[in-house]
This record gives structure tokens, sequence and C-alpha cells, in this order.
């Protein structure tokens, strides 16, 4: 189930961006591919979830849990995003036995 941001929550997130994207603010240069003590300083354009929605599976306590970014800096971590909520998905899917683990295959047998 998607998270998203109230109305009121989000005109607070973008009243505390100025509407400049805030990818590398708050220790986030990692998650944006940046380097550490990087800013961008583009307009702001998508409000963007700091741990992704799909791994959080909780509702959404606070505007601290996103940030104003701008659109390349919102692809850049959703590319990153996409392949931990698939193995997050495979691991749960797994769990509960929905899908069926991996056969090995036969082994060859040679010269006989």
């Amino acid at each position: 189930m998607r998270h998203n941001f109230t109305t009121p929550q989000q005109r607070e997130i973008r009243d505390r961006s100025g509407d400049i994207c805030e990818a590398g603010k708050f220790g986030t240069e990692a998650f944006y591919g940046m380097a550490p003590g990087d800013t961008c300083h583009r307009p702001a354009e998508e409000i963007d979830h700091i741990t992704a929605d799909a791994l959080k599976r909780t509702r959404i306590q606070s505007i601290d849990e996103g940030l104003h970014v701008c659109k390349i800096h919102h692809k850049i971590k959703t590319a990153s995003d996409r392949k931990k909520i698939a193995k997050a998905t495979r691991l749960d899917e797994a769990r509960v036995g929905i899908r069926k683990p991996k056969r090995e295959w036969p082994k060859r047998r040679f010269g006989t």
C-alpha cells in the first residue's frame, strides 16, 4: 500500500525547500549519487520519500521523511530504490511460500 504525503505535509516540505532541490541536504548525498558535502541548486519539482515507501511499510509520521527534489535526482534515487524493492519483494514472497526456491540443474554424467 502506498503512503503519500498529505497536502499540508507537501506544502510544508515545499516551504522548507524554498523550491530549491534538497538532494544532498540532511546527509542524503549517498542516496542521490553525490559526493559528501555536495548540494543541488536546480528548481525542485517532486517530493521524494527518503526511505522508499515500499521498503518502509508504515504511515508517514512527519515531513522529515520527505525531500523536495529536482526530477534528475528523483530519477537517480528511484532507479536505486527499485532494485532494493525488488529484492525485498522476492524475499517476502519466498518467506511466505509464494515463490518456490530455484531448483538446481541436474548434473551431467560424462563417459557413461
